[in-house]
């Protein structure tokens, strides 16, 4: 790694591989973190066999001519080493009820604070109105291939923007 430590905001699931490699992981030559392509002359590195702080380090070492083998899950994360594991049906379900009840707890201190404060309304109303409003998405650009599924090809960042995995679309095109 680099001696200056990386940049900690820089989000890997604005990269992307607009154009794909023809030639396989398989067919190409080295371990399980690093391949030269013979068809490009480039070296490939299996991003998803690295951790965010070895791909940012990565990144600022070669510049932007790095060809990369990624896994983008169905959600538009990028899969790394250090990543958590996928939540689970029964995760996710569990998550929805604390989210309503905890919504439902603050509809009920809510609507009790407007019943005996009327004129709290009328301030309040614009705040909620901004704070609902959703953000714009960047939606990935199309890409050949589905979700859950690898890809090597040379790495793009996209320009800044909430992304998929930052809740900003529910699809992305290519990915559908």
């Amino acid at each position: 790694m680099a001696a200056n430590a990386p940049d900690e905001t820089f989000d890997l699931n604005r990269l992307v591989i607009p154009t794909p490699c023809t030639r396989g992981w398989d067919q190409m030559t080295g371990d399980d973190r690093k391949r030269f392509c013979g068809q490009c002359q480039k070296y490939v590195y299996n991003l998803s066999d690295m951790s965010r702080l070895e791909i940012v380090d990565l990144i600022e070492g070669e510049g932007d001519q790095i060809c990369g083998r990624l896994y983008r899950r169905a959600d538009g994360t990028i899969l790394t080493s250090d990543c958590q594991p996928a939540a689970t049906a029964s995760d996710q379900r569990n998550r929805f009820r604390f989210t309503i009840a905890h919504v439902l707890l603050l509809m009920t201190i809510c609507a009790g604070a407007f019943a005996s404060v009327p004129w709290l309304g009328p301030i309040i109303q614009p705040l909620v109105n901004r704070w609902l409003a959703a953000p714009t998405a960047t939606p990935l650009p199309p890409q050949s291939f589905g979700p859950g599924q690898w890809i090597e090809g040379l790495l793009e960042e996209l320009p800044d923007g909430p992304t998929v995995a930052d809740g900003g679309h529910d699809s992305m095109p290519g990915l559908e």
